[in-house]
């Protein structure tokens, strides 16, 4: 066994690269990052409409979101309206159209991780990093 098969850093790292390198691949034909498509989900479906709420969803920095909605705005999938302080991020109709293709995106890298590990080895993996990092986060306060 080698001397990095027993550090965690290393091997979830490894583990995150093969999975970005799907994801990236999968998300290509849109022109946007896979957490750029988190960020759609996040406005769409999960009904996160401000800067801050969409960076609490997916535990980024504010200014990385910033960024991505930048993006986002860039390439039409988004609008923001400016109230006063504050600003609201919806998405335009070409953004619900990619919303749809986002949801497809993770449908093909779903599909991989099944044909990789089987759906019930995918599941776990997908449950025990959950818990992992919902303890790391109450243990790192």
């Amino acid at each position: 066994m080698s001397y990095f098969e027993n550090c965690m850093y290393f091997s979830v790292n490894q583990l995150a690269r093969h999975l970005n390198s799907i994801a990236d691949e999968a998300f290509k034909p849109l022109d946007i990052t896979p957490t750029q498509g988190f960020a759609l989900i996040s406005i769409g479906d999960l009904n996160k409409h401000t800067p801050s709420e969409i960076a609490s969803e997916l535990e980024m920095t504010p200014s990385t979101i910033t960024r991505f909605l930048d993006r986002l705005e860039k390439l039409g999938y988004i609008e923001r309206k400016y109230l006063g302080r504050n600003t609201e991020i919806n998405l335009t109709e070409k953004g619900k159209h990619t919303l749809v293709k986002v949801s497809e995106c993770w449908g093909k890298i779903h599909d991989v991780n099944v044909k990789v590990f089987s759906e019930e080895l995918a599941k776990t993996i997908t449950n025990k990093t959950v818990k992992a990092n919902k303890l790391f986060k109450e243990k790192n306060k």
